[in-house]
């Protein structure tokens, strides 16, 4: 069967003005960019636009399944995708004379009494990534200004991460800070959010299936391939993707997420890293296979070595090794 592949790069206009629902599953890590992803991702778009330029931020990778085609996955690019969200609401702030709430933020019910709901609601089970976005989603232009009397410091010129609830709360602040500054007036904030939806743009690349089972399986070995050559991801986080797709085909997602949390508390109490248990559970498997040749990297064994646990074991008994190896390491 040929894979259901589509890729087309799209404004942010036409990836967000529509009837998608962006949904961040369980398994992604929660939001995390803080100042320098920020004022990269702001400084390229207003040199861009000042140069009259588009700009193109880069890829994302989606799972969209025909049982739940208006609710695709996010499967890589979440930071990027949340950061540019929460530019377009402090935007919604400032250009009055715009319904960036009604078009780009938030879904309308078609119902008069309908609520609105999220354009990007997360799943993410380690932080709660949901509320704070809904939180931002909900303040008024005076809610930040208050937020910025508090929160910046000015001595050093800087918002202060320690008086934001959050890291969606403080990119928010920081994009806020930057908007107000002397010398940007409403007339360019107004170019500036045209400029923003329709001559930024991202490539959205889409994995279907007939469930999101299958298309998020798919999705997954393309972002394993993307992000294979790079260091963004810890081999961990990849791993984990991987654990939550074999636990969510047993229907069993509630129970991998309370034990791949108690997992991550207890190597956390001990000061070491994913990664490193990773890496003693692949010296183990070595051992009980007489492997003698030399050592290869951690990401290729676990995801395509025959002998690997994610290639034929179920997430609990993977789980059950990482627990007893973290244990041995409390010793």
């Amino acid at each position: 069967m040929a894979i259901q592949l589509s890729a087309e790069q799209k404004s942010i206009r036409k990836l967000f003005y529509n009837i998608d629902q962006y949904e961040i599953p369980e398994f992604q890590r929660a939001y995390s960019w803080g100042y320098e992803e920020c004022f990269q991702l702001y400084t390229d778009i207003i040199q861009s636009f000042e140069a009259k330029e588009d700009y193109f931020i880069g890829n994302i990778v989606i799972a969209r399944s025909n049982e739940n085609a208006n609710s695709p996955q996010v499967i890589d690019g979440q930071q990027r995708l949340i950061s540019l969200w929460i530019l377009l609401k402090v935007l919604s702030v400032f250009v009055i004379d715009t319904d960036l709430e009604g078009t780009v933020l938030m879904l309308k019910s078609w119902k008069k009494s309908g609520e609105s709901q999220m354009k990007i609601v997360s799943k993410v089970f380690e932080q709660s990534d949901n509320d704070h976005l809904l939180s931002v989603s909900k303040m008024t232009k005076e809610d930040f200004q208050n937020k910025f009397r508090v929160a910046y410091d000015c001595q050093k010129k800087i918002v202060k991460p320690n008086k934001c609830k959050n890291s969606i709360e403080y990119s928010a602040m920081l994009f806020y800070q930057w908007l107000s500054q002397d010398g940007i007036d409403d007339n360019m904030r107004d170019l500036f959010t045209d400029y923003l939806l329709d001559n930024v743009y991202l490539l959205p690349i889409e994995m279907g299936g007939e469930n999101i089972l299958d298309a998020r399986n798919k999705a997954l070995t393309i972002f394993e391939t993307i992000n294979n050559r790079g260091k963004n991801l810890q081999d961990a986080d990849i791993f984990k993707a991987r654990l939550y797709n074999n636990a969510s085909g047993m229907k069993q997602e509630e129970d991998f997420n309370k034990r791949w949390l108690a997992l991550k508390e207890q190597i956390d109490a001990i000061d070491i890293s994913l990664d490193e248990v990773f890496r003693c559970y692949y010296h183990i498997i070595r051992g009980q296979n007489g492997t003698i040749t030399a050592e290869g990297k951690l990401r290729d064994f676990f995801l395509t070595d025959k002998s690997s646990p994610l290639t034929h074991s179920n997430y609990d008994v993977i789980l059950d090794s990482l627990k007893k190896i973290a244990s041995i390491n409390e010793q």
